[in-house]
C-alpha cells in the first residue's frame, strides 16, 4: 500500500503531465534592467528568481519569490550552492528550485522571470541544450 506522500507525489506528477498535454500557459521572460515589477494576469503566478556567484570560491546562492496578480508574496525561498561553475549555473539552479517549489504547491500557470537573458533564451528554445548546464535546462523545462 502506498503512503500518503507517495500518493501525493503521483498525483502531482500526473497533474503536471495533464497540464503539459493541454498546453497550460507558462512563460519565461528576461527581466529588463532597471524595470519595475509588473503583476501577472489573473490566475497566473509570477516567479522572480535570482542567482549569485563567487568565482574565487566557486560557490553561490539562489533566491526566488512567487507573487499573485495583486503582488502579494505567496512563497519565497533561498539557499546556498556549495559547488557552482558559473553565474549562469546559479541562475539555472534558482530557476529550477523556484519552478519545482511552485509545482509542488500546485501552481501550474506560471511566468518565470530571470535577469539572465541567456537562461531565458535557453528555457524558451525547443532545441536540445548541449551546454554544461544542459541537463539542468531539460529538468526545468520538464517541470514547466
Amino acid at each position: 500500500m502506498a503512503s500518503a506522500t507517495e500518493v501525493c507525489g503521483s498525483v502531482s506528477f500526473y497533474l503536471m503531465e495533464f497540464e503539459k498535454l493541454h498546453n497550460l500557459e507558462k512563460k519565461v521572460m528576461p527581466a529588463a534592467a532597471g524595470s519595475s515589477w509588473n503583476p501577472p494576469p489573473d490566475d497566473i503566478y509570477k516567479i522572480n528568481c535570482y542567482g549569485s556567484f563567487d568565482p574565487n570560491k566557486r560557490i553561490g546562492g539562489y533566491g526566488f519569490v512567487v507573487r499573485n496578480m495583486n503582488g502579494e508574496v505567496l512563497v519565497a525561498g533561498a539557499g546556498n550552492i556549495s559547488y557552482a561553475s558559473s553565474a549562469l549555473h546559479t541562475e539555472a539552479i534558482a530557476a529550477y528550485k523556484s519552478v519545482l517549489h511552485a509545482a509542488q504547491l500546485g501552481m501550474s500557470r506560471i511566468i518565470l522571470e530571470t535577469d539572465s537573458i541567456v537562461l531565458a533564451n535557453a528555457l524558451k528554445s525547443p532545441n536540445l541544450d548541449r551546454s554544461i548546464i544542459g541537463a539542468l535546462i531539460v529538468q526545468i523545462r520538464d517541470i514547466m
